[in-house]
């Protein structure tokens, strides 16, 4: 009677739990199984990602357990991940050091970067969420005191609802700036501005107007557009906040590269001042050198060696993937703007890093250099599985051997199928961005116009053969294996 009465309890208790969730204090608990599941619960869910030896986790557990009290009665959820344990959601959300704290509104995350207190952290929920994140003015007075607040401050002129929701989703989501709104009229009329939306900043040209023509048109897209072009400095020295503009926002760069102790360091800065003012934002326009933290990572990605110094590049993120376009020629104000102008147009290519192409090619394994991947792959009516690998990776060496004997067991009966090797270290692929290796994708050679598909199976010959086999436009022929497959 007591061990039936023992498990009617504890169906009960994990009944409960599992719809629930487990909480810990106020916190939610969850785990790879239950994640997705409290994710279609609750609108409002953040989430933080520990480990139980992070000193970092230890001391936010207290500060994150008053903000999940104080919030538990406005519809905001706060929920913890053990990602030493939850190794699916670690994966999933390439946590790569401790802690990670994410916002899930409607599934969607936004990650939280301030200061690890209760206070901000609450702040930053409620602007996030439900709480006010536009001021409003009524007065001369009020938008001047709240033009000083900020390097760069915005506000909307106008009562068409709306644009003003639009406004209020982009106000959300943006952390760096701050958004006013006037609604009054009176002022509205008498600073002449009927509706519009005005970037203030302290820099530069000091304000600009986004005028709406047709306010039923304008969107949330349009107005963060606007904000991206015209919030920063015309020129600028590369930073985080400016490498954010290219890399994360996704705007194009115009780079002088240049030795910062030069004795002409004054000369090139007001040359590039004035190709800023020429080309009005077309562009972030930036002066770095290459030595030391984020200007020897981005000079890197460039392949720029310092006996190339001063040199003029365009990084353009706009796109599917990174294009990279150098400037020929004498630095001065015309070669520039006409390398701008041959950019803008597509007068121009751009470059990858590539390794020679080898002379003799005829092994079991075909090697591709960055150069001829266009031709060799995209441009091949044969089935190809592409390996791509770095020589100083343990399990590449250890792959390498099994994929040459593959291509020999493969090579003599199958002439429509490729295997093929790129060192990704020395070579670049301008369509595909790869990280982590070894990596390996496979180009049926009917469908290059079609994104190639990973293989993601374990590296044993049965496994790569059956992939192969599924994906291959030719059916493949093995004849003579040495071993059981």
């Amino acid at each position: 009677m007591k061990f039936s009465f023992f498990l009617l309890f504890t169906i009960i208790i994990f009944t409960s739990s599992e719809d629930d969730f487990p909480k810990d204090k106020d916190v939610l608990i969850l785990t790879d199984t239950t994640f997705e599941k409290a994710l279609q619960k609750y609108e409002f869910l953040m989430v933080f990602f520990y480990a139980p030896w992070c000193i970092r986790c230890n001391k936010f557990h207290p500060e994150y357990d008053k903000a999940a009290t104080l919030l538990k009665n406005e519809n905001i959820f706060l929920a913890k991940v053990d990602a030493t344990v939850e190794k699916e959601l670690d994966k999933k959300f390439e946590i790569t050091g401790y802690p990670v704290i994410k916002l899930f509104i409607k599934g969607k995350p936004i990650e939280y970067k301030g200061e690890r207190n209760h206070t901000d952290l609450i702040k930053w929920i409620r602007r996030k969420t439900n709480g006010p994140c536009v001021e409003e003015i009524n007065t001369d007075e009020e938008i001047e005191k709240f033009k000083k607040n900020n390097d760069v401050v915005l506000i909307y002129y106008g009562r068409d609802k709306n644009i003003e929701n639009e406004y209020i989703k982009v106000a959300r989501k943006n952390d760096d700036f701050q958004f006013g709104i006037v609604k009054n009229e009176k002022l509205i009329n008498k600073l002449g501005k009927k509706t519009s939306i005005t970037l203030y900043k302290n820099f530069d040209e000091k304000e600009r107007d986004l005028n709406i023509d047709n306010i039923n048109i304008i969107k949330e897209g349009d107005i963060e557009f606007f904000i991206n072009k015209y919030s920063s400095p015309k020129l600028m020295k590369l930073d985080t906040k400016s490498a954010n503009f290219i890399f994360e926002k996704k705007f194009p760069g115009l780079f002088l590269y240049l030795p910062e102790k030069t004795k002409d360091y004054e000369k090139y800065e007001n040359l590039m001042k004035k190709i800023a003012d020429k080309i009005n934002y077309k562009l972030k326009v930036i002066i770095t050198d290459i030595k030391e933290g984020l200007a020897a990572k981005y000079a890197e990605l460039l392949h720029i060696k310092e006996n190339e110094l001063p040199t003029v590049r365009i990084i353009d993120t706009s796109g599917d993937y990174l294009k990279k376009y150098k400037m020929e020629g004498e630095l001065n104000e015309d070669n520039i703007l006409k390398f701008v102008n041959d950019w803008e147009n597509n007068k121009i290519k751009s470059y990858i890093k590539s390794a020679e192409e080898p002379k003799d090619n005829n092994g079991d394994v075909f090697i591709v250099v960055g150069k001829t991947f266009e031709k060799e792959v995209l441009q091949n009516d044969k089935d190809i599985m592409l390996l791509f690998y770095s020589p100083l990776c343990y399990n590449c060496k250890a792959l390498l051997p099994k994929y040459e004997e593959l291509a020999k067991l493969l090579k003599k009966d199958n002439p429509k199928l490729i295997l093929a090797k790129i060192d990704a270290i020395e070579n670049e692929v301008e369509s595909i961005q790869t990280s982590g290796y070894p990596k390996i994708k496979f180009f049926p050679g009917n469908k290059k116009d079609k994104s190639p598909i990973d293989y993601n199976g374990d590296n044993t010959l049965y496994d790569i053969i059956q992939f192969i086999n599924k994906y291959a436009t030719n059916k493949i022929i093995i004849k003579d294996h040495s071993e059981e497959l």
